[in-house]
């Protein structure tokens, strides 16, 4: 029984410990001539621990190799996901829809009140910004809906909110659908960033 209680305290204590690797890189530098790696790895609690030792040339490309693919492979799979958003938001609209026709309620409204408050709050003015204008917007709930819509003078059209992703529709123009992502309270733009809704504070 003893035992068993010490293994579970050092459980415990190694769990309440561990800390997510944020960073696990290698670079390299030179002294007097000398190349040097530095071997570094980040935690998420800002601790880190680091080794440097003199390498070789071939120790510098197959790393620098690694390093870079370790890096794109990141970047593809995202790209990879990013080619279904346009199928995904429109599945997730369409399933929000169908609740709101059974129950009653738009389950979006919640994910406004969550990721998009400040283009309804009063406090700030908006822009809808496209590569060819800058207008003026405002954000307003559908009454029947509930869902987020904007008016930047040439018409009104929805923004269906998804979380920190939105789809919208008829923007830049009649036809289009727009997907942009919240990169910032005050900024939802597309992947390009050409297309997008800037807010700023009223003084």
């Amino acid at each position: 029984m003893k035992n068993t209680i010490t293994v579970a305290l050092l459980l415990l204590t190694y769990f309440a410990t561990a800390q997510e690797v944020t960073l696990d890189t290698t670079y390299f530098s030179t002294t007097n001539g000398v190349l040097f790696a530095t071997e570094r790895v980040e935690y998420s609690n800002g601790e880190y621990n680091e080794r440097r030792y003199p390498t070789d040339t071939t120790r510098v490309v197959n790393t620098t190799n690694q390093n870079t693919l370790n890096q794109m492979s990141e970047f593809v799979a995202i790209a990879k996901r990013w080619q279904n958003v346009r199928r995904l938001t429109s599945l997730e609209v369409r399933k929000g829809d169908a609740i709101r026709a059974a129950i009653g309620i738009n389950p979006r409204e919640v994910l406004i009140d969550g990721y998009a408050s400040e283009t309804i709050d009063t406090s700030y003015t908006w822009q809808a910004v496209t590569a060819t204008s800058t207008r003026n917007c405002t954000f307003s709930k559908a009454a029947s809906t509930k869902d987020l819509r904007f008016n930047d003078g040439t018409g009104v059209r929805n923004f269906f909110v998804l979380g920190e992703i939105a789809r919208v529709v008829n923007w830049p123009a009649s036809g289009n659908i727009t997907i942009v992502y919240k990169a910032s309270p005050t900024l939802w733009q597309d992947i390009r960033g050409e297309n997008k809704f800037v807010g700023t504070p009223k003084r």
